[in-house]
């Protein structure tokens, strides 16, 4: 008798129809990607060359999901570095793109700008069961929870810049540059609630309101504007129509 039975690929249904008295194979039976991508085939052969059969998916589509690591985790550190410029660390980050470094979760700390070019210290181990409990994430703002058995890392998943400020369980810390430019976090063993939050320089609202002071002056020192506007705006239109007539001409 003719037999139904459902595929799950990528979490989307595929319906298989199996017409009577014929018998099929599916191959392969599984099959598992990187987190780079892989592409593969699969065959479905049946008993006879007259037996019908049909796949139906349940949606157009098939979404393959691969786990998250979220917006921050706990990592090692392979070594530390000063760089001076950023036509040298450039070439440095590039390199650890491209190498074993992301995968394996071990990042470069890099002091930047320096005076000089040099490693300043050696290999920070990981924390292989840190673990994040909560996670909020806000335009310039984030919170974690973050828990390691002993003292590590944290690197938080978005560019560095010197105005991301960041405290553990309420006290100010120490941010620093992790390839290829994130931002790094040394924790204390335990459990702790970090946030980093993004901080404009003090200096910009001052100039801001500066400026709009600059600006009243400006307009307040020449009320006779308007009038000097429509005087240069008849000028721009009679010198217009003169340099039409001429074309005319």
């Amino acid at each position: 008798s003719a037999r139904d039975a459902t595929l799950t690929i990528g979490g989307i249904a595929v319906a298989i129809h199996q017409a009577s008295g014929c018998t099929y194979a599916f191959n392969p039976t599984t099959f598992s990607a990187s987190a780079a991508g892989a592409s593969g085939t699969a065959s479905l052969t049946t008993s006879a060359p007259d037996c019908a059969w049909t796949l139906t998916p349940s949606a157009s589509w098939v979404t393959v999901g691969a786990p998250s690591s979220g917006h921050a985790e706990y990592v090692a550190l392979a070594d530390r570095e000063e760089v001076s410029t950023a036509t040298k660390l450039f070439p440095r980050n590039r390199a650890f793109v491209n190498g074993a470094g992301p995968t394996s979760r071990t990042y470069i700390r890099w002091d930047y700008p320096a005076a000089g070019d040099r490693v300043v210290s050696g290999e920070v181990s990981g924390c292989a069961s840190g673990t994040l409990r909560y996670e909020r994430i806000q335009a310039n703002r984030f919170d974690f929870i973050a828990s390691c058995p002993n003292a590590a890392t944290l690197v938080v998943k978005e560019t560095y810049h010197p105005n991301w400020r960041a405290t553990v369980d309420g006290q100010a810390v120490e941010t620093f540059m992790v390839s290829p430019s994130f931002i790094g976090i040394a924790l204390p063993a335990g459990a702790h609630f970090v946030t980093v939050e993004y901080r404009s320089t003090p200096i910009k609202t001052p100039l801001f309101v500066f400026g709009l002071i600059g600006l009243g002056v400006v307009v307040v020192a020449r009320r006779d504007l308007p009038d000097r506007l429509r005087r240069t705006r008849g000028r721009l239109e009679t010198w217009r129509r003169t340099a039409r007539s001429r074309i005319g001409a």
